[in-house]
């Protein structure tokens, strides 16, 4: 999967404006952080996937379901995923990610 599919496959998963797909320039670093470490091998883009729809459904436990489409909140629970998978694989100590 490149990167073009995995934004595409997110953007309908998320029910988002495929125009205004990210409203803040960390949200596009954070996915292209997330769609490289895939490509490269470091993690599979479905156990990411996995972890965000953790992240999802833990914070739809606690939140209305109104307010989890928005691009914000979205990305919130994407980088809260990114983290997970960074810390669960150890990626920070065996990788530079600068």
């Amino acid at each position: 999967m490149n990167a073009s599919e995995a934004l595409m496959q997110l953007v309908a998963a998320a029910k988002l404006d495929s125009a205004t797909v990210f409203s803040e320039p960390w949200q596009a670093r954070a996915f292209v952080i997330a769609v490289k470490l895939a490509e490269t091998g470091v993690f599979k883009w479905p156990d990411f996937r996995e972890r965000l729809i953790e992240e999802i459904a833990c914070s739809d436990a606690s939140q209305s379901a109104d307010s989890v489409g928005t691009t914000e909140q979205y990305y919130d629970h994407f980088l809260r995923a990114l983290e997970r998978m960074i810390e669960e694989k150890g990626i920070a100590a065996k990788h530079r990610l600068i």
